[in-house]
C-alpha cells in the first residue's frame, strides 16, 4: 500500500509540474536545410519574400553573389538564413509556435551576424526585429559589417496558447544580415493553475499518508 501511495504522489507532482509550465515547441531552430536562394528551411515559412538559406561557403545560393565580409561558421553549425532590407523592401520569415502558457514569460534567443551582400551594396548596419502575431515586440542590437556571430535575447509574455513569431531587419538601411540558432525557453517560474494546485495537494496527501502508514507499521 505504501508503495502505491508513493507512486500516486510522484505521478501527481510530475503531472502538476508539466501543466504549470508551458512547453512551446519551436521547429528547426537550427535552421538546417539545403542551400537555396529564396528559400527557408523546413518548419519555417516566408512572410515577405525572399530570405535565403546558406552557410559560410555559400551566400544566397552560391551563384547569385558574394559576402561583403569574410563569414565564419555559425555557433549552431550548419546552414543559416540570410535576409535583406532596403527601405520598404523587407524580407522576413517565421512560424506558428504552440504550447504557450498564457501570462507566462518566455525568452527568445538567436545568433546574429552581419556579413553583408556585395551586389547592390547591402552592407549597412541593422538589427534583428521580432514580431509576435504581426506586432513588433522587440529587437536585438545594431550590428556593423564584419561583426561576427552574437547571441541575442528578448523576453515576452504569452497572451495566447499559440503565437506566430517572425524575424526581419529593423532599420531601413540597405543591408543583408544572417540569423541562426533560434531558441525559445520559459524565463520565469509560472504560478500553478487551479488544476495544478489540486494535483500538488493530492501528491502531498499521498506522501503524508505513506508516512502515517510507515509509522503505524513500526
Amino acid at each position: 500500500m505504501k508503495r502505491v501511495q508513493l507512486c500516486l504522489a510522484a505521478m501527481a507532482l510530475a503531472v502538476s509540474c508539466s501543466i504549470a509550465h508551458g512547453a512551446p515547441v519551436l521547429v528547426n531552430g537550427s535552421l538546417t536545410g539545403s542551400i537555396a536562394n529564396a528559400g527557408v528551411p523546413t518548419g519555417w515559412s516566408v512572410t515577405s519574400p525572399s530570405p535565403d538559406t546558406m552557410d559560410q561557403d555559400n551566400n544566397v545560393g552560391g551563384p547569385f553573389g558574394g559576402f561583403g565580409a569574410t563569414p565564419t561558421a555559425s555557433p549552431d553549425g550548419g546552414t543559416w538564413v540570410g535576409f535583406a532590407r532596403d527601405g520598404s523592401f523587407i524580407e522576413s520569415f517565421g512560424q506558428v509556435v504552440a504550447g504557450f502558457d498564457v501570462g507566462s514569460s518566455y525568452d527568445l534567443s538567436w545568433y546574429h551576424a552581419n556579413f553583408g551582400y556585395t551586389p547592390g551594396g547591402y552592407t549597412g548596419d541593422n538589427a534583428v526585429e521580432v514580431l509576435l502575431d504581426g506586432i513588433v515586440m522587440g529587437s536585438g542590437a545594431l550590428r556593423s559589417l564584419s561583426e561576427g556571430w552574437v547571441d541575442e535575447t528578448i523576453s515576452f509574455v504569452a497572451t495566447a496558447a499559440s503565437h506566430r513569431i517572425d524575424f526581419r531587419l529593423r532599420e531601413t538601411a540597405r543591408s543583408y544580415h544572417s540569423i541562426d540558432g533560434i531558441r525559445l525557453s520559459d524565463s520565469t517560474g509560472t504560478v500553478p493553475e487551479p488544476l495544478s494546485l489540486g494535483l500538488v495537494a493530492v501528491g502531498l496527501l499521498g506522501v503524508a499518508a505513506s508516512r502515517r502508514g510507515s509509522r503505524a507499521a513500526r
